[in-house]
C-alpha cells in the first residue's frame, strides 16, 4: 500500500488540466519506486541469496503492487473529478 500525503488536497486545488500532469507524474513515480525492488530482486536471485521461483514470485508481487496502486489513484482521480464536475 502506498500512501500520498495531501493527494486530495493537491487534486481539488489544481485546474482540470494539470490535475493529469499531476496524476502522470505520480504514476512515474511509483513505477520508478517499484522498478528499484526489480532490480533488488534480481540482484537477490543473482547473487544465490533466493531461487528462480522466489525470484519470479517477488516479481510477481511488486507488479501486482504497483498495478493496484496505479489503480487506487485512477479510482481517486475519477471521485474527485466527479466532485469537481458536481459543483
Amino acid at each position: 500500500l502506498i500512501y500520498i500525503d495531501n493527494f486530495d488536497e493537491a487534486l481539488s486545488s489544481i485546474e482540470e488540466v494539470r490535475r493529469s500532469l499531476l496524476v502522470a507524474l505520480i504514476d512515474r513515480k511509483i513505477n520508478k519506486y517499484m522498478t528499484s525492488y526489480d532490480g533488488l530482486v534480481k540482484k537477490l536471485e543473482k547473487d544465490k541469496k533466493i531461487t528462480e521461483d522466489e525470484r519470479d514470485q517477488g516479481l510477481e508481487k511488486i507488479q501486482k503492487a504497483t498495478d493496484d496502486g496505479i489503480a487506487k489513484i485512477d479510482a481517486e482521480l475519477k471521485t474527485k473529478e466527479a466532485e469537481v464536475m458536481a459543483v
